[in-house]
């Protein structure tokens, strides 16, 4: 059997396990990241579990059982602690830090006297809470995504580019077309791609982003249930009650009068108000037209099932296989298996 006719690994790269039956108790319950697929004889998973201390381990798959739901959430959060703190203690994360503290020291220094950097930051904070309920929190989230994707694609460039601040975006801008073809690649695994396609996908997502954030819905036109040409109530007739109906009445037979001669008159509008023509069909406004339902979450939703796609099709030495897609869709955890479903259920309706 060649390689290429190889089954794919029990655990892809990239999932999770639980280590269980080893001779060391403080190992076994935990629950690790698989970095390298069982290969050669002996059939060793290389795992690494990212504690305090990060520990790295080869072990055979009578020792791993997949991760449960909790688990899995538990080991993703620390291992985005654990990259985390390797950007932060890495040369870009330093210089990062040395970027914000001359930023910061600028700032200091243009300020009025009047205004800390703390008083600075809280306005932009209340300018910021302002503009989110002015353009609502769903378009602010399309927005910041925009502007936060694009930062860290350009962010190794941001972190190292010196001199002028005209020759910095002049640097930033030449090289951002090769890291668009970089984070498209690491996104979609199709790395073949040229820096004008890059840049192409990217203004056509930031443009579809645009376009659904900034679709404005119509207003609900209430509807319109009084005839055409019925006189507006100005003034709301008089209200009487029994007393005064009783003494109306009263009045009337002592002085000799008709009953009910010293009653108002009633409303005019009352009067010429045709109650027959109330339901009739034309007297109706139609609503609105409904807006599209292909929204900013089917969007999220189309991307995670491509995403998806993608990434259960992989195999462990990066080809796209059909056979690597049954595999690992059939050991995927309920909880993926569950938002997979539901996101490609609400792609469906949409389109349906």
């Amino acid at each position: 059997m060649s390689s290429s006719d190889a089954p794919p690994p029990l655990y892809p790269v990239g999932s999770y396990v639980t280590i269980h039956s080893t001779s060391r108790d403080d190992l076994n319950g935990r629950c690790g990241r698989v970095e390298e697929s069982a290969s050669g004889s002996d059939g060793r998973y290389r795992i690494v579990v990212h504690a305090d201390p990060v520990m790295t381990l080869s072990l055979k798959s009578e020792r791993l059982q997949p991760a449960s739901a909790v688990e899995r959430a538990k080991a993703t959060a620390q291992y985005g602690v654990f990259v985390a703190k390797q950007k932060f203690d890495s040369p870009e994360g330093t210089a990062v830090r040395a970027e914000a503290s001359r930023l910061l020291e600028a700032l200091r220094v243009k300020l009025p006297r009047w205004m800390s950097p703390r008083t600075f930051f809280m306005v932009v904070v209340l300018l910021l809470i302002t503009f989110v309920r002015v353009i609502g929190f769903m378009r602010f989230l399309v927005f910041f995504g925009i502007v936060y994707g694009t930062v860290i694609v350009a962010f190794p460039d941001i972190s190292v580019s010196t001199g002028s601040p005209k020759e910095r975006v002049r640097k930033i801008a030449a090289m951002f077309p090769t890291r668009l073809r970089y984070a498209i690649g690491d996104a979609t695994g199709y790395r073949n791609v040229s820096g004008r396609v890059a840049v192409g996908i990217y203004v056509a997502f930031v443009f579809l982003s645009l376009w659904v954030a900034l679709q404005s819905s119509s207003p609900s036109t209430p509807l319109s249930n009084v005839p055409t040409g019925t006189p507006a109530y100005s003034a709301a007739p008089p209200r009487l009650d029994l007393l005064a109906v009783y003494k109306a009445g009263f009045d009337d037979a002592a002085a000799g009068l008709e009953y009910g001669t010293n009653l108002p008159e009633p409303s005019p509008a009352l009067e010429e108000y045709d109650e027959s023509s109330y339901d009739s069909p034309s007297h109706f406004t139609p609503p609105a037209p409904k807006a599209s339902k292909f929204g900013i979450g089917n969007i999220m939703s189309l991307l995670y099932v491509g995403r998806t796609i993608q990434t259960l099709a992989t195999g462990p030495d990066g080809r796209i296989t059909p056979a690597s897609f049954v595999f690992n869709v059939r050991a995927m955890q309920p909880i993926s298996a569950g938002l997979f479903a539901l996101s490609l259920y609400r792609i469906v309706k949409a389109v349906l």
